[in-house]
């Protein structure tokens, strides 16, 4: 996505909120948050599908198979997190949802609205990458097929927060 010249500051911690325009077509860069976080440990991923087949191939086809089903706890999870904030009332930290720091909202009203259309994040976080590509091929991520590897994770992860976004319209 062209961001136009902006930069958009992290949230101090390893999530990053991607652009936003309000319905004017401005960005906005403050007062935006994350829902929740969710970590997948990919070493383990590997490690998993390496305990269960001997054979290079079989482990890249255990590896894709485990990484599927543990992608699809993340999503379970950040979606626990997503419901547990739905119906929260404006009340319950006024500073953040009243007083403008997050939001200016009236007394009693629900942050619903806050919660869809990418005005807020949720993030899939990953740990790991290059103990991944090393635990599954005893190579660097560096190295030319360890980075194609590493990438090809990479590249699976996003296009799975797409496929999220479309489905719920959250900002995965």
């Amino acid at each position: 996505e062209l961001r136009e010249g902006n930069c958009f500051p992290v949230m101090g911690c390893r999530s990053c909120l991607s652009p936003w325009k309000d319905e004017n077509g401005n960005y906005k860069f403050y007062g935006r948050f994350n829902q929740g976080v969710v970590t997948i440990n990919l070493p383990d991923v590997a490690l998993s599908a390496k305990a269960k087949a001997d054979d290079p191939d079989h482990v890249m086809n255990e590896f894709w198979k485990i990484f599927d089903e543990r992608l699809e706890l993340c999503f379970d999870a950040l979606m626990c997190r997503h419901k547990r904030l739905l119906g929260t009332p404006s009340d319950a930290a006024p500073i953040l949802w009243q007083n403008g720091a997050l939001a200016r909202l009236k007394k009693g009203e629900v942050i619903d609205p806050l919660l869809f259309n990418g005005y807020s994040t949720i993030s899939l976080g990953y740990a790991g990458l290059a103990e991944c590509v090393y635990a599954l091929k005893g190579i660097s991520h560096t190295s030319e097929e360890g980075m194609k590897l590493g990438l090809q994770i990479m590249e699976y992860m996003n296009k799975k927060c797409d496929i999220w976004k479309e489905k719920t319209t959250l900002g995965f």
